[in-house]
């Protein structure tokens, strides 16, 4: 049985961390859609906007004040900040769906595609998606 890598040998050879503002970032998405008892999954690659940690952690609804009606966005609020682009959607036809405001606003009515969206960049932005599992 082989031996799962040893995280402090993993550390040691990662380069430093350096502090600056994320960048734009490429990350595969898979949606999994609903198909007789059981979910077939599609990926499509998206390029997401990183936000600092108050706006993630509003979008999470975490530090909200309630008492004052404070409310996490929505999924569409969130996907119309965050996704700059994408690449591999295509139509039923096998045609690419090009990225624009009029594309993704119909690719959010489509309810697991939009959670997949958001969740996996919740996931992700949060250092917790597993990038051979988003």
């Amino acid at each position: 049985m082989a031996r799962p890598e040893d995280p402090g040998e993993a550390a040691a050879q990662a380069p430093a961390f350096v502090l600056r503002a994320p960048q734009p970032f490429w990350w595969t998405v898979l949606v999994h859609a609903p198909v007789d008892d059981t979910y077939v999954a599609a990926k499509l690659r998206v390029k997401y906007q990183p936000v600092e940690q108050p706006e993630l952690e509003r979008m999470q609804g975490i530090g909200l004040d309630a008492a004052k009606g404070e409310q996490p966005p929505g999924d569409d609020e969130v996907i119309r900040r965050v996704v700059l682009d994408w690449s591999c959607p295509v139509d039923e036809a096998g045609a690419p769906v090009p990225f624009n405001p009029d594309t993704l606003a119909q690719f959010c009515r489509v309810p697991m595609a939009r959670t997949a969206l958001v969740a996996t960049y919740i996931l992700a932005m949060k250092g917790m998606a597993a990038r051979k599992n988003a």
